[in-house]
């Protein structure tokens, strides 16, 4: 239920847990059966919780959070840890995130080395020479342990300026007409746009006027008003504040890019490793951005 409740689908939540989506299926369907009620409502591309279901969730969560602190305090965590920590993150959440985080958690281990490495593809490049893996979106063929870290909301953004010239979308068959900024990470499809709303989903192919690799030059093409670029919350909502781009077609949501921890394996992770990922997820947590949020909160927020 934990990781379920900061899944994307069914088979997203089966990935993380190293199992099959129909073995992930039965055991949740058990869990339903012995709690005599519905847990998780599905649909063809998404899941969310019931009440009931996000009750127990959160339960979950806190059980498991209190397991491993008390693993980490008996594996060292009070007295301080000591040896080498290699992070390895993607640019932009490895800067606005995790190198603060490393930075926090390095004056609270003094005699720990850290070091953060940023990467273009940190899941195809690094992942067996680092402790532990930032990623950010969907994940594909991994063989680490995945801890997730947050939910990451993306929104669709334009400036001001190119909008005085282009009429705003109102349905995402709009999207064709527009110029579009693409990019390219984590080798997903930068063209093909899957937007929910009321359980209804509508995919649009675009055919990209730039594309680039790096999200920041994303942005300050959005900002300079080259077309519409889709981005993460965190990294825009403070230019939509400031006026500096508007989001577009707010009451659609787009396929979140979750944030997980990869490590190589539980049983043989330092308690180092261990407690900087519980580091890293709270520091996430007191984040003044968007980047926790759930898919409900928000749709409330989209209003």
């Amino acid at each position: 239920m934990a990781c379920l409740s900061r899944s994307a689908s069914l088979a997203q939540a089966a990935r993380t847990l190293e199992v099959t989506p129909p073995s992930l299926s039965v055991r949740l369907k058990a869990l339903e059966t012995r709690a005599g009620t519905t847990l998780v409502l599905r649909t063809t591309r998404r899941l969310s919780l019931t009440d009931a279901g996000a009750q127990l969730a959160a339960t979950a969560v806190d059980l498991l959070e209190r397991l491993d602190n008390a693993e980490m305090a008996l594996r060292g965590g009070q007295s301080g840890f000591s040896g080498s920590l290699r992070i390895v993150a993607p640019f932009g959440f490895g800067r606005e995130f995790v190198a603060p985080a490393m930075a926090g958690f390095g004056r609270l281990h003094p005699a720990l080395r850290c070091e953060l490495v940023l990467s273009e593809r940190p899941t195809r490049d690094q992942e067996g020479a680092a402790d532990v893996v930032v990623h950010v979106g969907e994940l594909r063929d991994s063989s680490a342990v995945a801890y997730p870290l947050a939910r990451n909301a993306r929104w669709l953004c334009a400036s001001p300026a190119y909008l005085r010239e282009h009429a705003a979308p109102h349905a995402p068959s709009d999207l064709a007409r527009h110029r579009i900024l693409g990019l390219r990470e984590n080798d997903e499809d930068a063209t093909l746009w899957h937007l929910e709303r009321d359980g209804t989903t509508e995919t649009v192919r675009l055919k990209a006027a730039m594309v680039t690799n790096d999200g920041e030059t994303l942005v300050r093409w959005a900002v300079a008003g080259h077309g519409i670029a889709m981005r993460s919350a965190w990294h825009v909502e403070r230019l939509v504040s400031a006026e500096a781009l508007v989001r577009l077609l707010p009451s659609w949501q787009l396929p979140s890019a979750d944030a997980v921890a990869l490590v190589p394996t539980r049983r043989n992770a330092a308690a180092s490793v261990l407690g900087f990922v519980q580091h890293l997820k709270r520091q996430i947590a007191a984040h003044p951005s968007s980047i926790h949020w759930t898919d409900r909160e928000s749709a409330a927020a989209a209003g």
